[in-house]
């Protein structure tokens, strides 16, 4: 049966793609898979087969003698526009070469049909095998050879010089110490709590500098007041979401976070957001107090003027910063927008205005409680005449003007009653509706069906134990990078 033309055209396609190795970092085989003993990948066959076994024996030596794990990938090609290097670094982290306690892998990858290679080193081999180092071996070792289309011995020439490096006296010896290290519980203890330990210095000393805002009004020693914060709690809030971001970056992100070389890092953060949580929270604790507003502006502008240091270390203390400019301008206004005429006078809001709230109505009085409005006593120097102008306060846009009593009390937000309560076996009956808070006037929105309850099932998932395909095979020790290497082309 002949096949018709117009089919031949995507199946030679497919044949094509398939012949090419186009390759995902999924899809690269893993040599683990077919025994702890193999470190090469060699899919397309770029390799001979007495050549993956000279160069696999080297790797085994090496591995034996050193710990370090060494995985070879040669392949035709990788899908993709990603570099050679980004692949390489990809790979590198899904196989989780080397070991985790030292990061003691190498990888080399060879692309055939890009004339690419790239080395890409675990963390604990950067001090053995120097980006320089590696460059030198790629060059010297994998170029010529490669470009005579002998790739089976210009790597196998290049691991020998790595495997001379690295069973080299002083290699082994800068191994077994990176090992006997790494592997120390005393270590582990020490390393990471001198970090923990120096942040959190750092953050104490920050601490007692922030708590140097005493705020005073006037010269009496009485009206000295002192706000300070729970900062400890602030700082170990940071240091919980620091340790959470650091695990996130080191899981998905695969950058180790957690290093000396970093610890200036952390402390820039933990001050940054120290500084501005703190100023952030002084300046609400002020805000907040049942103070004449004029008091404060006085507060307010006293704080404004040891915001520079915060300004200077912590560009987020800008936010608070912006927010004291707006609340002592419209402070201002309020002081300043008295009654039409002169000789008007404002009433501060203990020293004077108390005796005069009984002109106030009882919707007024509640529309005060809720922070609906906040009224302003204004006196008459002559006429000894006082009169009141009411501003809106931080509730004023939640509430509306109550259509029986006339009072702006009447919330917008609409409140749901269960009317008949929902059960596992029956739904239950609501009733949406809005109420005056004066009067309690209530205007019904119409009724909702509410939905049965569920009960919380918990799954038991029964892990059946299914047992290995092939008891040969293997996997890799779980080490990282840093993104520490070499590559070139041919």
């Amino acid at each position: 049966m002949r096949i018709p033309r117009i089919f031949l055209i995507p199946i030679f396609s497919i044949l094509t793609y398939i012949s090419f190795g186009q390759y995902t970092i999924e899809t690269v085989p893993d040599p683990k898979k077919y025994g702890q003993d193999q470190f090469i990948s060699n899919p397309d066959g770029v390799l001979t087969s007495a050549e993956v076994s000279n160069i696999n024996a080297i790797a085994q030596k090496i591995e034996s003698s050193s710990k370090a794990e060494i995985a070879i990938v040669a392949i035709d090609n990788y899908d993709g526009d990603e570099d050679d290097f980004q692949f390489a670094y990809n790979l590198f982290q899904h196989w989780g070469i080397g070991k985790k306690e030292t990061n003691n892998g190498l990888l080399l990858l060879v692309v055939k049909n890009r004339r690419k290679y790239r080395f890409i080193t675990g963390y604990g081999l950067e001090g053995l095998l120097p980006d320089v180092t590696l460059k030198q071996i790629g060059e010297l070792d994998l170029v010529p050879d490669f470009k005579n289309g002998n790739y089976g011995l210009g790597i196998e020439n290049a691991m020998t010089d790595i495997q001379k490096i690295l069973l080299s006296p002083n290699g082994q010896k800068e191994l077994r110490n990176l090992y006997a290290r790494k592997n120390s519980t005393w270590y582990k203890i020490i390393s990471n709590s001198a970090i923990a330990l120096g942040i959190l210095i750092f953050y104490y000393f920050l601490d007692k500098s922030l708590q140097l805002y005493e705020i005073r009004i006037g010269k009496k020693k009485k009206t000295r007041q002192k706000y300070r914060t729970g900062n400890l709690w602030i700082g170990f809030g940071i240091l919980c979401f620091l340790f959470f971001i650091g695990i996130f970056m080191f899981g998905f992100f695969h950058i180790k976070v957690y290093s000396w070389n970093y610890l200036w890092i952390y402390a820039l953060i933990v001050g940054t957001i120290g500084i501005a949580l703190q100023n952030a929270s002084i300046f609400r604790t002020i805000k907040s107090k049942n103070l004449d507003i004029s008091d404060i502006n006085a507060y307010l502008s006293e704080f404004k003027k040891k915001q520079w240091l915060a300004l200077l270390l912590s560009p987020f203390s800008w936010i608070t910063f912006r927010k004291i400019n707006r609340v002592i301008r419209n402070n201002r206004n309020r002081i300043l927008s008295g009654p039409e005429g002169q000789n008007w006078e404002r009433l501060h809001k203990f020293a004077d205005a108390r005796q005069f709230k009984y002109l106030l109505t009882d919707g007024k009085k509640k529309e005060i409680k809720l922070g609906i409005i906040e009224p302003e006593f204004w006196i008459n120097k002559e006429t000894k005449k006082v009169t009141n102008i009411d501003w809106q306060g931080p509730n004023y846009n939640k509430y509306e003007t109550c259509p029986k009593c006339q009072v702006r009390t009447y919330e917008i937000k609409k409140s749901l009653k269960t009317i008949k309560k929902a059960t596992y076996s029956k739904k239950g009956e609501g009733e949406y509706y809005r109420e005056c808070s004066n009067c309690q006037y209530r205007l019904s929105l119409g009724l909702v069906i509410l939905p049965m309850l569920v009960e919380s099932s918990s799954t038991n998932s029964s892990s059946s134990s299914s047992s290995s395909s092939s008891s040969s095979s293997g996997s890799w020790g779980g080490g990282s990078s840093g993104g520490g290497g070499a590559g070139g082309s041919w």
